[in-house]
């Protein structure tokens, strides 16, 4: 990418690299590949893009343990998610604020804005784990009843997205 001196094209690839590397749970480096990618995607003015790398960001921060890093960048990557009406990075960022340690109520508030974010989105597979999630969070009030009927619904929007391997383990629990 860096011999094609396209800088979109290098921004894009270390944004990659930098989802592989937190996949990967190779922290520290993800950080510096997505941190790279989000200056370049700032430069470029594409603000979808940049945000989506700064949530990788606040993934590896996560993964890391280090929770106010991880909300700060979650918090960043949600107001460029919105401010250019990125639904699937404002529903990633959603998720991660969820993930860096807040209560109850707040994960259900934030949860229910990623599924209303990935819907607008389309994005199927997204919408599947918020709802297991959200399932996971009324299980953990003892609400028994509406988990099971959010892990029939992952389940059916799994069977949508042809994701017949997910559809078994959310009708499980």
């Amino acid at each position: 990418a860096r011999q094609s001196k396209q800088p979109s094209l290098v921004a894009m690839s270390l944004y990659r690299l930098g989802e592989a590397q937190m996949r990967e749970f190779s922290g520290e480096q993800a950080i510096r590949s997505a941190t790279q990618a989000a200056a370049l995607f700032h430069s470029l003015r594409q603000v979808a893009n940049e945000g989506r790398a700064v949530c990788v960001v606040a993934a590896a921060n996560n993964d890391l343990g280090h929770g106010a890093a991880a909300h700060r960048a979650a918090s960043d990557a949600l107001a460029l998610g919105r401010s250019c009406g990125d639904h699937y990075g404002a529903g990633r960022a959603l998720n991660m604020l969820m993930l860096s340690g807040a209560d109850l109520g707040t994960s259900l508030k934030l949860l229910s804005q990623a599924l209303a974010a990935f819907e607008a989105a389309g994005y199927l597979v997204n919408q599947s784990r918020i709802t297991s999630n959200l399932g996971f969070a009324y299980r953990s009030l003892g609400l028994y009843r509406r988990a099971r009927r959010l892990y029939v619904k992952a389940a059916e929007i799994d069977r949508a997205a042809g994701l017949v391997h997910r559809v078994h383990s959310a009708l499980a629990l």
